[in-house]
């Protein structure tokens, strides 16, 4: 399970846990509280190991951590305040006190950074509340005394009738001045949104940093037996010696493993880019431009080299399917990216029982029905043939066989079309019906 330690003022840290008590959670928070920002660095540094990430009570504290200590291998959150909670205590008071102007508040939470959560868009400056402005990060160290100071001017010079403020710390010095305030604390469902999203994007960071990619690089045409001995060796050798040259080239850390119909390479996944572009994957265009012969690859990600090898395989097979020399990759969520490289490249789910019976009732391999929905889920939009045939590598005559069958079965609908300027053949379209929960 994941551990964040939690990091705030006593107060601050003690209200968070009630309200997550007797809650579900999908982490385990460890309490650490301060009194003055300095201290946060020796919490942190003690604690660091024993933690997956930190949740801080306020942004105040994670921005003195992130601007004092490196932490982009480290996951850092804070919780959010609701906006229409902090602005109900705003307007509840604007209510009591009819004679309160919003001028003569201080905030230190509706402020610059967030446009007055929203009452910047509908106030001029002059009629916002008051509220501090930090000039540089190198001022969140004094952040207590600046408030406090700020307020403390515009109390005493009488500019200044009611407070609304979030920072525990500086409670007892209001008292002592006597200034009216409301201390506005996080909602419990603020609460809990912040924790959910912290534990799924810490998985998520995790899963990235730690996950191993396999690929799978088969040459075409070794498994068969008529292939010249001579053949089959070159095409190892040259192969090799492509994969050596581009580790040395492009500084990969890379393994490369022999198999008997092509090689393993094992690699980091922060290695691969944005999936869609030339960049995702550099090694399958090197493939391309060096080897005189056809190839396909599969890369598959999972948290062990097994597990990795096991997606990569699958990979393989929908590669091996699409055509020659080109790459897919199965994620440990049984996701399918592919064609690598390539601005048709498509995330879809792998096909389940349910969408292979379908596909077998309507006569079409369940990877180009898996991609025809996927297509559709990536453009939202009427698709014509001609998408469908490059995003499946087929001919538009394919296509649109595939399509047909689709709209008999009641799972895609032809959209009536007009020619261009009244001249060939009409454009046919197509939109997946999803209404009939096929």
């Amino acid at each position: 399970m994941i551990r964040f330690g939690l990091i705030g003022p006593k107060p601050s840290v003690a209200h968070i846990m009630k309200s997550v008590e007797n809650k579900t959670l999908d982490c385990i928070l460890i309490p650490h509280t301060y009194n003055m920002f300095s201290q946060i660095l020796d919490i942190f540094n003690s604690n660091r190991q024993n933690w997956d990430g930190v949740i801080f009570t306020g942004i105040l504290g994670a921005h003195f951590l992130m601007h004092h200590v490196e932490v982009d291998d480290f996951p850092i959150y804070h919780i959010e305040f609701d906006e229409r909670h902090v602005l109900s205590h705003v307007i509840h008071q604007l209510i009591l006190q009819p004679d309160l102007k919003l001028t003569r508040t201080y905030s230190d939470i509706i402020n610059k950074a967030n446009n007055y959560m929203g009452l910047g868009n509908m106030l001029d400056e002059n009629q916002l509340p008051k509220t501090f402005f930090l000039s540089s990060f190198d001022q969140i160290d004094n952040s207590y005394n600046i408030v406090l100071q700020d307020i403390r001017e515009l109390w005493v010079n009488n500019q200044l009738d009611f407070v609304f403020t979030a920072i525990t710390n500086i409670l007892p010095k209001l008292r002592d001045m006597g200034i009216p305030y409301v201390h506005i604390q996080h909602t419990q469902e603020s609460i809990l949104k912040t924790i959910e999203y912290a534990c799924q994007s810490t998985e998520l960071f995790y899963m990235k940093k730690n996950s191993l990619t396999v690929g799978i690089i088969q040459i075409a045409g070794t498994t068969d037996e008529q292939i010249d001995f001579r053949e089959a060796e070159y095409r190892d050798v040259s192969l090799h010696k492509a994969l050596v040259d581009f580790r040395y080239i492009y500084k990969w850390d890379m393994s490369i493993l022999k198999l008997s119909s092509g090689f393993e390479i094992t690699f980091s996944q922060s290695k691969l880019g944005q999936l869609q572009t030339s960049e995702a994957f550099p090694l399958l265009n090197y493939l391309r431009e060096t080897l005189s012969f056809e190839f396909s690859v599969g890369l598959g990600i999972g948290r062990s080299i097994d597990q990795g090898r096991y997606y990569a395989i699958k990979a393989l097979e929908i590669a091996k399917n699409f055509g020659p020399c080109h790459g897919f990759l199965v994620n440990s969520l049984n996701t399918v990216s592919g064609p690598l490289g390539y601005d048709i490249c498509l995330h879809y789910p792998m096909p389940d029982d349910r969408l292979r019976k379908l596909a077998k009732n309507i006569n079409v391999t369940p990877d180009n029905l898996a991609r025809v929905i996927g297509l559709w889920t990536k453009m939202r939009q009427p698709i014509k043939s001609a998408e469908i045939a490059k995003s499946l590598n087929i001919t538009i005559r394919s296509a649109n066989r595939i399509m047909s069958s689709m709209v008999q079965s009641k799972i895609a609908r032809q959209l009536e079309s007009e020619t261009v300027k009244g001249k060939g053949r009409p454009s046919i379209t197509y939109v997946i019906d999803t209404k009939n929960n096929w």
